[in-house]
């Protein structure tokens, strides 16, 4: 028997885009309409933990530098969710999102410095 290594429920290993059949704005009065076109360079300084992943209701951030914003982006490049963060580390209620393959990125100067795929399920 095949096992799920890429943590998207099946045996197979693709990181096919994941059908997202909930609303349009998952987490009401935190999304926006923003498509994010590219990724700067990521700095090689910014040291950031995201745990648990795969996630089912929350995700830990924890980074060594204060970092302007937050967002999770789907694979299609919308934005799902967008933080202002008050700290280092903080809490991200995923539990409304549908499972499957996000990327979680963190912007400072209006550039992204971190960007980490992230898994629900």
């Amino acid at each position: 028997e095949e096992e799920d290594n890429d943590g998207d429920g099946d045996d197979d290993d693709s990181d096919e885009p994941v059908d997202y059949d909930g609303p349009d704005n998952a987490l009401e009065g935190q999304g926006s309409n923003e498509v994010v076109n590219s990724i700067e360079t990521l700095s090689p300084s910014t040291e950031v933990q995201i745990y648990p992943n795969p996630a089912r209701d929350v995700l830990q951030v924890e980074t060594e530098s204060m970092l302007d914003r937050w967002m999770i982006v789907d694979l299609q490049g919308r934005s799902i969710f967008d933080l202002t963060p008050t700290s280092r580390s903080f809490k991200v209620d995923v539990s409304a999102l549908h499972r499957g393959h996000y990327i979680l990125m963190g912007q400072k100067d209006q550039a992204v410095v971190v960007s980490q795929r992230i898994i629900l399920h």
